[in-house]
Parts: C-alpha cells; sequence; structure tokens
C-alpha cells in the first residue's frame, strides 16, 4: 500500500518478480513471524527504491555487478534455512546452476529494456547484502548439516 501512495506501485511490481526471481534459487534470511517477514520485505524494496532513484551505472558497472553477484553465488549460494531440512549436494549445485542463469538473464532483459538496469542492480545490491547478512547470522557449520552426504 505504501508504494502505490507513494507513486512507486510499477517500480515495486518489477522489483517483486526480480527479487522473486533471485531469491527463489539464491536463498536469504527468514524470520520466525509474519510480522518480522513484512517489516524485513518493507525494508528492502524501500532500499531498493532509495538506490533505484539514486544509482545511474552503465553497461560495464552493470556486468561487473553481475560477476561480483555471481560468484558470491556460486561461492556462498543458496542459503539455507536450518528449518527446511538437509539439501543434498546435486540439488545444491542445480540452485546454484539456476541462480546463475536466473541473475544472467536477468541482467540481459535490463540491459535490452535499458530503462530497469538500475532496479535490477539495485535488487542485486540487496541481495548481495542479504546473502552476506545471512551467512554471518548462520551458525557455524549449518551449511553442512543441511547437505546430506
Amino acid at each position: 500500500i505504501s508504494f502505490y501512495i507513494l507513486g512507486y506501485m510499477k517500480l515495486f511490481m518489477i522489483s517483486v518478480i526480480i527479487l522473486f526471481s533471485l531469491r527463489i534459487w539464491i536463498g536469504g534470511t527468514h524470520r520466525k513471524s509474519l510480522m518480522g517477514c513484512l517489516i524485513q520485505s518493507e525494508v528492502m524494496f524501500i532500499t531498493i527504491i532509495c538506490v533505484n532513484n539514486i544509482i545511474h551505472i552503465s553497461a560495464i558497472e552493470q556486468t561487473i555487478i553481475m560477476l561480483i553477484i555471481i560468484t558470491v553465488d556460486i561461492a556462498c549460494c543458496p542459503v539455507i534455512d536450518g528449518r527446511r531440512g538437509k539439501y543434498s549436494h546435486r540439488k545444491i549445485m542445480k540452485f546454484k546452476i539456476y541462480s546463475v542463469m536466473a541473475i544472467i538473464l536477468l541482467n540481459i532483459t535490463a540491459f535490452m529494456c535499458a530503462r530497469y538496469e538500475e532496479l535490477l542492480v539495485a535488487c542485486e545490491l540487496v541481495q548481495l547484502i542479504e546473502i552476506v547478512t545471512s551467512k554471518l547470522l548462520q551458525r557455524k557449520g549449518e551449511k553442512y548439516e543441511n547437505e546430506a552426504h
């Protein structure tokens, strides 16, 4: 509702699609309550809209950010919540492949549309912060507990 009132409904909807395309494969932090989730989501989307309004990037900068998020994705993702159970190494590798494909496809689409490059980069930066935050908050060794051998 707040994005509609502020006149950012279209950007909000596009950023939801972008973040959903990233988070489904990359993962991230999860809140224990619905209220916590709503607050975290609101903060994420406000951050995306603010960053989108501030930055102006070139194709080279977009490519560099894409390569950074792909590198972090391959090294650290998917971020698996401890309540989801154990994932096989094969399933984790599948998530990595799908997330890299999603990142590349989103970047190609944003580059071709030319109007949403900054929005994509804003979403990628917020997702990158989410990955780092998730990893910092994750209990030591949880990655190995979630990976079935």
